[in-house]
């Protein structure tokens, strides 16, 4: 018998890694963040991305970015490719 499961919710907890966060400029829900102490990919140029931040700890984790995700991802690829978003209405 199969039963419906609920995906775990993303981490909102800090990430274990500082990242500095760039922004795709034709899709600005497109973020790349890219750990503070690792050499931002070839990918990321100034004509299609932005710089947007950091994220240290201090910072607010922004909706869509998972931390566990990050920090193993980031690891391995040496960047973590997530999709940003608002959340509208009462939390």
């Amino acid at each position: 018998m199969m039963t419906d499961t609920v995906a775990p919710a993303p981490s909102v907890r800090a990430p274990s890694a500082r990242f500095n966060v760039f922004m795709r400029r034709d899709a600005q829900e497109l973020r790349c963040a890219v750990p503070e102490d690792r050499a931002v990919p070839a990918f990321i140029d100034a004509r299609d991305w932005a710089f947007v931040g950091r994220l240290d700890g201090e910072t607010p984790v922004p909706h869509g970015f998972d931390t566990r995700a990050a920090d193993v991802l980031a690891r391995w690829n040496g960047f973590y490719l997530f999709e940003a978003w608002e959340r509208r209405g009462a939390d």
